[in-house]
């Protein structure tokens, strides 16, 4: 079992099915979903991440893309995409902070 597919108390899959009708969710939905755990989200970026979301242009998020959206293979991995961007992120942060020094 990742820990990747869990976020505090709810498991992305649960809350993907606690708010799909026939596998999918639907734009208005998702927005629910999101503003569920991100409220203060700009009305804005939720449409962008709605559009990002919706990776085939079908006007629907099945499991796949919403799972993409987090970081999660379908398997409950972290995706080799979501790890890049999560290491830059880190080595980033490390940098402005003047790096790693050894410490003996």
């Amino acid at each position: 079992c990742s820990t990747a597919m869990e976020v505090g108390n709810y498991s992305y899959r649960a809350v993907f099915a606690s708010h799909a009708r026939g596998g999918v969710l639907t734009e208005e939905s998702f927005k629910r979903v999101i503003m569920q755990f991100e409220p203060s989200i700009k009305s804005d970026q939720l449409t962008r991440l709605w559009f990002f979301a919706d990776s085939d242009g079908s006007g629907q998020v099945d499991l796949f893309e919403y799972m993409r959206l987090f970081g999660v293979s379908a398997n409950g991995d972290m995706t080799d995409e979501f790890y890049d961007v999560v290491v830059m992120h880190m080595y980033n942060r490390l940098h402005t902070k003047g790096g790693v020094r050894r410490v003996c």
